[in-house]
């Protein structure tokens, strides 16, 4: 059931700090939501299909029967928050359950069904140093267990969602912005000798950073977006003018006619003197 951020009114079943000495040594399923926060250290949070590195100050928020496993990669042994939630209290009067192997964890006995995107999928983030505050004064309205702690937890939880929620949309804004320009960049500069680790520089980014800045929000890697700007351009060379194949492989910045003719067949299924003579 997915919730409107005005019905979301989550249930905080646990909220505590963890010393972690060892790693998981299987799989396990949890029944409701995680919400993980480094204060110290560093641990590899492994999923079937990902694996995230969590180093303080990271966020990682994932839904219930997602298989999790934690390895500790710090010497020092690593100190997080941990919280488990739901979305709405609908279930908050059932038994708590323990995270299990896969062959204990039985979908029925899910917690809540309630949902609110992008939570409702594998979540990470860098959060700024006064997300832990928030996450100090949940702790401590679960531990107090007076009459005004579950709903006063609740409160502080909403806010702490929307406030990772905004913190997404700034993220969001300066990553598009990062990637329109370094798309400028590449459409200025194709014909010359660039590639991811040299645009990176360029920019101040370490290369596989802005690869993934790039790749998640344009679907299509910064090396394969390179090739895909100079074979645009190839093409209209090769219809446009007489230049030589070998002068178009230089023009588009391409390190030598045999590369340059075997992108361009991957490409269009034709060798570029065969594409040249078919567009006559």
């Amino acid at each position: 059931m997915k919730l409107s951020l005005n019905e979301i009114k989550p249930a905080v079943r646990f909220a505590y700090v963890v010393v972690r000495q060892t790693d998981y040594a299987d799989f396990l399923y949890a029944y409701d939501y995680r919400l993980f926060y480094i204060i110290s250290g560093e641990i590899e949070v492994e999923f079937h299909n990902k694996t995230i590195d969590m180093k303080a100050g990271k966020i990682l928020v994932f839904p219930p029967n997602t298989a999790y496993k934690i390895r500790v990669k710090s010497d020092d042994f690593p100190k997080y928050i941990i919280l488990n939630f739901d979305f709405d209290f609908g279930a908050f009067d059932k038994p708590s359950k323990a995270p299990v192997p896969k062959e204990l964890f039985d979908e029925r006995e899910i917690m809540s069904l309630a949902y609110y995107p992008p939570f409702d999928e594998i979540f990470e983030i860098d959060a700024s140093s006064d997300f832990e505050d928030d996450l100090r004064a949940i702790i401590s309205e679960v531990n107090a267990q007076d009459k005004y702690s579950m709903e006063s937890a609740s409160s502080l939880m909403k806010h702490l969602l929307i406030k990772i929620l905004r913190e997404t949309t700034k993220v969001s804004d300066s990553s598009k912005k990062l990637c329109d320009d370094v798309m400028r960049y590449v459409k200025d500069h194709y014909h010359e000798e660039i590639n991811n680790i040299l645009i990176a520089e360029n920019f101040g980014y370490h290369p596989h950073y802005l690869n993934s800045v790039f790749a998640k929000n344009c679907g299509i890697t910064l090396n394969k977006y390179i090739n895909h700007i100079r074979l645009e351009k190839a093409k209209k060379l090769l219809v446009r003018t007489e230049d030589t194949i070998l002068d178009i492989t230089k023009k588009c910045g391409f390190s030598g006619q045999s590369y340059f003719s075997e992108c361009f067949n991957r490409a269009f299924g034709k060798s570029p003197t065969e594409y040249r003579n078919q567009s006559k």
